[in-house]
């Protein structure tokens, strides 16, 4: 799946956020209030969110290599099964990240 905001509302929802859209964008719901989607996929600030969520309330830790041809390489553990997911390979770290949790959720949930 490309790096957008599809993976990133694929991403609030495993994380367990109720998604929803104003156009022209997507909010999620935290706390009763609306705030706008993280960019989970896209940038720096919206990863360090899900790498924190995915710890929380997955119990999953990501982890994040250099490639040594240019891209990164990004790996997820599921403490709760001890499980190692990945790696999974982008040009882009949040991409990366975005796309290591996402195989891990989909096999623990």
């Amino acid at each position: 799946m490309q790096a957008g905001r599809v993976l990133d509302v694929k991403v609030a929802e495993a994380l367990g956020y109720e998604v929803g859209k104003f156009p022209p964008d997507y909010y999620i719901v935290v706390d009763g209030e609306i705030e706008t989607l993280p960019q989970f996929s896209t940038t720096w600030k919206g990863m360090g969110v899900l790498v924190e969520e995915a710890i929380k309330k997955q119990d999953v830790y990501l982890k994040l290599e250099a490639d040594p041809h240019g891209g990164y390489e990004a790996g997820a553990w599921d403490e709760r099964e001890w499980r190692n997911y990945g790696p999974m390979t982008s040009d882009s770290v949040p991409h990366a990240v975005c796309m290591a949790f996402r195989k891990a959720i989909r096999v623990t949930i």
